[in-house]
């Protein structure tokens, strides 16, 4: 296990499963206790995965509420950031276009990236699950 050096951040709490600590994953949003990446969870509710799916993806690592928590801070992180965000007709980069697309500093997300919504949002203390 990583030490934490002096000067270093300390382990946030995000929600009530998600913790972004600097010395697990480069201090990328995890489920409490795993080094399970709360974006590819994410990514796998919006590719349609059953919940109990996923959990068992995971061998039972997450729970339902787990993936609920982190849903819910993916929503909030949205709808408190969602002003910084314009409508893309298409997607200048090339890829699949069926799938709308927004824009962030010429950086462009489609609405796949919902792990990309945590990694965006501003306050790390939104208590939502």
């Amino acid at each position: 296990m990583a030490k934490r050096t002096q000067g270093q951040p300390a382990k946030r709490m995000i929600g009530r499963y998600v913790v972004a600590d600097p010395a697990i994953c480069h201090g990328q949003p995890t489920f409490r206790g795993t080094r399970i990446l709360v974006a590819d969870v994410l990514d796998q509710v919006a590719a349609g995965l059953a919940w109990e799916t996923i959990v068992e993806e995971w061998r039972q690592d997450i729970s339902a509420g787990a993936i609920a928590g982190a849903v819910r801070l993916a929503s909030q992180a949205f709808r408190d950031h969602s002003g910084q965000y314009t409508a893309s007709e298409y997607h200048p980069l090339g890829g699949d276009c069926s799938y709308p697309s927004i824009a962030r500093n010429n950086r462009h997300i489609d609405e796949r990236d919902l792990g990309g919504l945590l990694t965006l949002a501003k306050s790390p203390n939104v208590d939502v699950g």
